[in-house]
């Protein structure tokens, strides 16, 4: 052990010479501190160069999981990291390359209070899908219910069979959170990384009964108090499920359980891919959603793809999305899709783009359309003039909603009905620009988030 604390020692040492730090949650005083070392590579050894390396806080709450703080570093050309002046507490640390394609295993660190400096080698892999079912007793019906990996934008709900699907989960140790209402859950779980493509997992039976939530398997705080009683399914290959498909289960050791059987769950609410960076306009606008009762899987714009989409009633491309990043991806993607985002509807063939900086207010030009709310007139969308609305040219097929009080040509709010002429092609599903600053959600007026609302109504309904 002597040896071992001497060699990161050295390591550390080494690491201060050449590296830097990216720390976006705050530093600590030297003796309260720890450091994070290592090196990051490919299954055949090749060192990786500029793979993120990240180290969060989690606390889970009644809406799923959320960030505290977060503290990330890149490698060198060497594959070599160093984050130094970590406060002491509980750690998920997660790996990914530049692409985003390729992660690595998930490190668990609880309260570190003997050790100076930890040493964290990855290998990075492709991810996984996680597919799994939730049961109950015939004569319970638990739901909505939410299942996600904290600390990734790995979220599921589940379908009327009870099914969850789980996307871009990293190998190794993972630990699935099993939340519904205001009680949570965990379950512990393994993935090899020698798994490609989808995993499949053991029924997991839901028992409406409450307990004090378990605190051995959590590596973060979370502001419940009670919890779901969660006991992993035994049976054997023959007697597998429907959706089981022949594939071996790969998860966990799981224990047995008598009378479980297969029950109908109501599905959960239409849910929202919502595609941004997590900032605080991105947090008012998900708290919107919720409490208007969708439920929001949130996903980084480098690691969102149109396969994501998949069982999704909307994708909404955030005003914090770059769309340098995800470009003109979802130009044809058969899915109901909004943005906030002022650039993309020209990326993705809506419109043309202008930007009026100053201004905060729209004209709207059809009020008999349901997308006006009922309102007529000029309305102020944001209280401060500094969070400008943006305006676009869309074409002769959209429905124009809301306008430049003065140029009428130039939209702020405009919709395609699927199948609607576009700039050159028709549009793939329904689609709507709702062209507000990045900062405007915050400072919204009644009538713009009475606009907002109505526009999410419009793209859902089918």
């Amino acid at each position: 052990m002597l040896r071992f604390m001497l060699l990161l020692a050295i390591m550390v040492l080494a690491f201060l010479s050449g590296c830097s730090d990216d720390i976006t949650g705050g530093t600590t005083d030297s003796g309260n501190a720890f450091a994070l070392a290592g090196v990051v590579r490919t299954p055949d050894g090749v060192p990786v160069k500029d793979a993120a390396v990240s180290v969060k806080q989690v606390v889970i709450n009644a809406a799923g999981d959320s960030l505290v703080a977060s503290f990330k570093t890149y490698t060198d050309s060497s594959g070599k990291y160093l984050l130094t002046r970590l406060p002491r507490g509980n750690y998920l640390v997660y790996t990914e390359d530049s692409t985003g394609e390729k992660v690595g295993e998930v490190l668990n660190i609880v309260d570190p209070k003997e050790s100076a400096a930890i040493e964290h080698n990855v290998t990075l892999h492709q991810p996984v899908t996680v597919k799994g079912r939730v049961i109950s007793r015939s004569d319970e019906n638990i739901a909505p219910i939410r299942v996600f990996i904290p600390g990734t934008n790995a979220h599921s709900g589940i379908d009327s069979s009870g099914v969850y699907t789980l996307r871009r989960v990293p190998p190794g140790q993972n630990i699935i959170a099993f939340a519904t209402n205001s009680i949570v859950n965990y379950l512990p779980v393994s993935i090899d990384n020698n798994n490609n493509g989808t995993v499949y997992g053991k029924d997991v039976l839901l028992k409406s009964d409450t307990g004090t939530v378990v605190k051995n398997y959590q590596p973060y705080a979370t502001t419940l108090s009670k919890s779901l009683a969660i006991v992993p399914r035994e049976y054997k290959p023959e007697s597998a499920p429907e959706w089981y498909e022949g594939k071996d289960f790969s998860l966990i050791e799981y224990f047995g359980v008598e009378g479980a059987e297969k029950t109908h769950y109501a599905p959960d609410p239409k849910q929202i891919l919502y595609v941004g960076r997590y900032s605080n306009n991105d947090l008012k606008v998900v708290n919107r959603l919720e409490q208007n009762g969708y439920t929001v899987f949130l996903m980084r714009d480098y690691a969102v793809t149109e396969k994501d989409t998949t069982g999704m009633n909307l994708l909404y491309i955030s005003t914090s999305a770059d769309t340098a990043t995800i470009q003109s991806l979802f130009k044809t993607a058969p899915i109901p899709l909004m943005t906030t985002q002022h650039d993309y509807p020209q990326r993705i063939d809506m419109a043309m783009v202008f930007e009026q900086p100053t201004n905060r207010t729209v004209l709207i030009a059809d009020s008999t359309h349901v997308l006006a709310a009922g309102l007529s007139g000029v309305v102020t969308i944001t209280t401060r003039v500094a969070y400008r609305v943006t305006y676009a040219e869309p074409s002769q097929g959209a429905h124009i909603i809301g306008v430049h009080p003065e140029k009428h040509n130039r939209s702020a709010i405009f919709a395609y009905d699927k199948g609607a002429a576009m700039l050159t092609i028709p549009a793939p599903a329904k689609r709507l620009g709702f062209l507000v600053g990045p900062q405007a959600f915050e400072n919204m007026t009644d009538e713009g988030w009475l606009l907002y609302d109505t526009a999410i109504e419009w793209l859902i309904d089918p």
